[in-house]
This record gives C-alpha cells, structure tokens and sequence, in this order.
C-alpha cells in the first residue's frame, strides 16, 4: 500500500500566497481612505524619513488650515505633533525610508497617502497571515484558509485597517503576532515564543492605549498557564514598552496619555456628547453589534460563525489559552460599549470591535470544522461569507458621503439607527469613489513630475 503524496503547499507557502493576494486586493483601488485622525500620523511618518523627527512644523506651514483640528496637537516646547501615539508614526518612517530608496519623492503631493497605503495594507495582510498559519495547528489547512478569508476580506480589514494608518492595523500586527506565538498548548511555548508574542501585544498597546484591559488580561493568561519565572521577563518587555510611551507623551504634552487628552476634551463640541463615558451603555452596547450603519453583524455576519464557536473551542483546546483571549475580547467590548462615542466617529461600517475580532478566529475554525458540518449549514456560512465580502469591498471602492449628508452622524445619533438610509445602500447610490487609483498616478510619486525616458540611443 502507498502512502498518500504530500502536498507541495505547506502552510508557509499557502501564508506567503496569501500574504500577495490580499495585499493586491487591498490595493487595488489605488486610493488612500484617511481621514482627520490618520492625517499626523502619516505626515509624521514622512517628517521622520525626510528630517530625522516627528514634528509636523512644516506640514502647518503648508497648510495652516491644519492646526485647526484636534488631531495635531501643539507640545510643551510649541511644536505641532500628532495627537496620537508615535508608534505608528514610526512603523510607516520605516515604509517611507524604503519608498524613498526606491525613488520616491516623498514631498509629492499625495506622497504621504502612499506611506500610509503601503504601511496599513502590508500590516494588515500579515496580520491575516499570522492567523491562517495559527489556526493550521488545530484545523485543516482548508478551514483555516477560509477563517482567514473571511477576516481578511468579510471585515473591515479591507475597508478600514489596510487602507490608512489609523492606529488598528499596528493592533492587527500585534495581536496577529501573539496569536502566532503563543496560542498553542503551554509546554510547546519556548522562550522565543514568549518574547514575540510579549513583542506584539507591546506594539498593540502601544499603538492604541485603548486595549490595555486586553492586553493585561493575555499577559495574565500567560502567568498562568508557564508560570511566573517564564512569563516575567517578556510581560516586562510589554511593561517597559508602554511606560516608555507613557513617559515620552509625558515629557512632549505634559500628561502621560498624551495629546489624547486634548481630544478627548473635544467631544462636546464635535460629537454632541457629555464627557468620554457614557450615561446609556447598553445603547452602545447594541449599537456595537447591530446598528444599521455601525453594526459588526451587519456589515461583516461571518462573524456570527466566530460567536458559534467560541464554547466548542474551549472544550475542544483547553490547552491552548483560548479562554483568556475570549475573557479580554469581552472585557473590552464592555469597555467600547461604555464609550460616549461608540460609534468611532467619521467611519465606514464598524471600526471599534475589529480590534478584537482577530482574536475570535480560532473559535470560527472549530466551528467551521466540528459544529456547521451539515452542507446546508456551510451553505449559509458561505452567503454570510459573501455578504460580509460585499460590504467590505464596497467600502473599499464605493464612495461614501453618509457621514456628513444630510447632516453629521457626530451631531445627528439617531441616523445610526436609520434603517432607511443605511450606509452601505447609500454607499451604491454615490458609486465608486472618484479617487479610486490615485495613487497609481505620478502625483504619487514625484512632485515636479515623472522622469523623463532614458535615452536610448
């Protein structure tokens, strides 16, 4: 008897497979989908590869316009800097550096919208990647490829994390990378799986201070499952990250939350809200989940697959640390629903909950591969699958005015619940966005023009 033929495609290859065509699709309307908060962060990722620092003085000058909004932010020494956490900043100087070395004229006029692009789509596939070579430990290849599908193209990764540097796709890295690292049984952990993963939940809270009720609890989960003596040193690593943001956003704005504060301090006038908690959670509660214009199980329902799977998953790798990811994932979905500004202002479908989503992934493969056996339930997984994919692909292509017309969402929160003008309808009406492919344009690239042809004579 012959023993069956094995597969030229190991996971490694399929993840790298991977890593190229969800980096194409998230490229491939050639535009930049920023906004007021990715604007500093981006412009200092470019100040960092053309000056050497962070400081966003010549981008005022530019355009003074700029130091109007809350997202650029004047430190103690009277310099204007992003109002966000520096990390992202950084990732994206490291894109700008390689752009650059490849010719790139980073003073273009839309030079700072490919930095954030090429950072946010490269950071986002990875995280994908992270997940479908997690998920082949404990669920055929198959089954894995499509939860990572699903996250990669039935969410707002496609719509939102790949397409500007927003703080969520450094999340998406980081988490992605702590997955990779540390979800398998506790005796397989060695030391430098400890130390990646206690690396990436560094750069996640980092990057956005919000999950720190998440991040402790996974450091938590890893005290208990190696012990203290193991797991001391990477949480420290962790630790010293984030006292090293804390102490840096101190000595530039005075606070160790940084210019967060000063926007925070806004919300009164730009979202019509009192203060940052708020006084009807379970609005926000229910909005998170199934608002028509906010909700994560309106516009990506593949998700459903996830929340069937999550006790399934538990009995079936008790090992593997499942339980104290799915604890942090609540935790800070409480913590979002008591947030006065839940919805996440100016945004295309749901932006909040994606910062935890990834972390449900495994509870989807259990799924897919032990509970919706039944053809007729893989059936409606595969609709689910496709209408999530429909949703997110029109946010990446379609043009969207809803947030502003007829009035501002930040002013206006019953239009969250408005059935009869849902984002996503009024999304197909606009059409495809005007600026799909920009980014393909010698704009992009040069600021006096493209080269001229080399002489061939």
């Amino acid at each position: 008897m012959s023993l069956p033929k094995k597969s030229r495609f190991t996971p490694k290859i399929v993840a790298a497979a991977l890593f190229a065509g969800l980096f194409v699709v998230y490229n491939a309307n050639g535009r930049e989908i920023g906004g007021s908060d990715s604007q500093p962060t981006k412009m200092a990722a470019r100040a960092l590869a053309l000056r050497g620092n962070l400081l966003l003085d010549e981008d005022i000058r530019r355009i003074p316009q700029l130091a109007e909004r809350g997202s650029f932010a004047r430190d103690l020494q009277g310099h204007y800097r992003s109002a966000y956490s520096p990390v992202g900043s950084l990732i994206g100087g490291v894109t700008a550096v390689l752009l650059r070395a490849l010719g790139a004229d980073l003073d273009a006029p839309r030079g700072a919208n490919l930095i954030a692009k090429i950072t946010a789509s490269t950071l986002t596939a990875l995280a994908v990647c992270f997940v479908f070579l997690t998920l082949t430990r404990f669920a055929p290849m198959g089954v894995a490829l499509a939860v990572a599908v699903g996250l990669g193209l039935g969410t707002n990764y496609w719509a939102l994390h790949s397409q500007t540097m927003v703080q969520h796709e450094v999340v998406a890295f980081g988490l992605g990378l702590a997955m990779l690292s540390w979800t398998r049984p506790a005796r397989e952990i060695a030391a430098h799986h400890l130390w990646l993963g206690a690396l990436g939940l560094g750069l996640a809270v980092t990057a956005r201070t919000q999950v720190g009720p998440l991040i402790g609890l996974l450091c938590l989960g890893l005290i208990v499952r190696v012990g203290w003596k193991r797991a001391l040193g990477p949480i420290a690593l962790t630790a010293v990250m984030l006292a090293t943001l804390l102490v840096v956003q101190w000595r530039w704005f005075g606070h160790p939350l940084g210019g967060m504060t000063i926007t925070e301090q806004l919300h009164e006038e730009v979202h019509a809200v009192d203060g940052s908690l708020s006084r009807e959670p379970w609005v926000g509660a229910a909005g998170l989940l199934v608002s028509p214009n906010r909700g994560l199980l309106i516009f990506s329902p593949i998700v459903l697959v996830a929340l069937i799977g999550i006790w399934p998953s538990l009995r079936a790798l008790p090992q593997y640390g499942l339980g104290w990811m799915y604890l942090g994932c609540a935790v800070l979905y409480a913590g979002y629903s008591l947030y006065s500004v839940w919805w996440g202002g100016h945004s295309y479908g749901p932006r909040y909950l994606l910062d935890f989503v990834i972390l449900l992934t495994p509870a989807a493969a259990i799924a897919l591969n032990r509970v919706l056996r039944a053809k007729w339930m893989r059936g409606i997984a595969a609709v689910l699958l496709v209408w999530s994919m429909i949703a997110a692909g029109t946010g990446a292509f379609y043009a969207d005015n809803w947030n502003t017309h007829p009035a501002s969402v930040d002013k206006n929160h019953e239009r969250l619940w408005d059935w009869r003008d849902m984002q996503i309808r009024r999304a197909w009406q606009t059409g495809p966005s005007t600026q799909n492919f920009n980014l393909f344009h010698w704009m992009s690239w040069y600021a006096d023009g493209p080269p001229p042809p080399p002489d061939v004579r």
